[in-house]
């Protein structure tokens, strides 16, 4: 037997071979008790498998907008689909993230979209009427609620950057050694006078995973700009010990190249984040806070929609580039 890790440190495979085109085995998440979901694994062409449903021509045109309810307590969220012949892909938003890459096909009237990345895994299954549908969403091992949709191109989540509010206008008092024994001080020569990104984090975060991907990048395209804003990364972790929390952070600081401190505020849920933070509520993971020269809160931003989302991403990262811009200016 083969143990594979995938996804994160948070989860893996225990697999073999059944037969040359078969898998069987165990996805395990290994942040959770008893969280063991028995799978079998067919061998195929990606390439070929999508161009099969792409090929294939359908009635139905879910390509556009949907204003979903994802659960029974009014809970909603914004589908972005595109569709070629049968084929859909997207994602859907929510005023705190996203479900990252979604992709499926339409057979009949029926809609099944897909998503998994080695943690969590998603399975939409709907059935479509015009422009409305309703189903099914599994997550997990046990997890399912009944779901409709009604297409809707003016629908709009609130506002990632009006949902959070500050308590005071500046961010002083900050000093903190981070996971490699480094201090993070703002009075120190390496921060005073610059502009701040601070990213409330979590290594359980797969939103978070997906912002640091961005920043990451962001900093090897703009190398000039880091001499005038610092990264800063505050990680609220859900273990047992200090121990395993540092371990977690230390892993995937490394798979993720994370090139800027990250500081371990809390790991048993014994730190209150607007004790640290001066926000009114921490309403998502990640929540980012950007900083001028003078430490001052000049935006918040609540969630993040990731690359899956198309031009919700898009418009991301035009807003951020220029509220960088905006804070070295100053």
């Amino acid at each position: 037997m083969a143990i594979i890790e995938i996804g994160s440190h948070y989860a893996k495979f225990e697999l073999e071979h059944a037969t040359d085109n078969k898998l069987k085995g165990k996805w395990i998440r290994t942040n959770k008790d008893d969280y063991i979901v028995s799978l079998t694994g067919d061998k195929t062409n990606l390439k070929l498998y999508s161009k099969k449903y792409e090929q294939k021509s359908s009635a139905l045109n879910l390509s556009g907008r949907w204003k979903i309810k994802l659960n029974d307590e009014g809970k909603y969220g914004l589908g972005n689909f595109i569709q070629k012949g049968s084929r859909v892909k997207g994602s859907i938003l929510t005023t705190t993230g996203d479900y990252r890459f979604l992709d499926g096909a339409i057979e009949k009237n029926t809609l099944t979209l897909y998503g998994f990345d080695g943690v969590f895994s998603f399975v939409f299954k709907v059935v479509v009427q015009a422009d409305q549908f309703t189903g099914m969403m599994y997550s997990g091992n046990s997890y399912n609620t009944k779901i409709s949709a009604v297409r809707d191109e003016l629908f709009e989540l609130e506002s990632a950057t009006a949902m959070t509010k500050s308590t005071a206008k500046k961010m002083d008092k900050f000093d903190y050694v981070d996971i490699s024994g480094e201090k993070v001080n703002f009075d120190s020569e390496e921060y005073k006078g610059k502009a701040k990104v601070i990213q409330l984090f979590g290594s359980w975060c797969p939103n978070c995973i997906d912002e640091t991907n961005f920043f990451t990048k962001w900093m090897k395209q703009n190398p000039a700009k880091l001499n005038h804003v610092k990264f800063i990364a505050l990680s609220f972790e859900n273990t047992k010990t200090k121990k395993e929390a540092i371990k977690n952070l230390v892993k995937v600081k490394r798979k993720l190249a994370m090139n800027y401190p990250l500081v371990l505020i809390d790991f048993d849920k014994s730190v209150k984040t607007t004790e640290i933070i001066p926000l009114d509520k921490v309403r998502s993971f990640p929540t980012t806070i950007f900083l001028n020269r003078e430490n001052e809160i000049i935006k918040i931003h609540t969630g993040f929609a990731g690359q899956a989302t198309g031009e919700f991403f898009s418009n991301f990262v035009i807003d951020f580039n220029e509220t960088i811009t905006n804070m070295i200016k100053e």
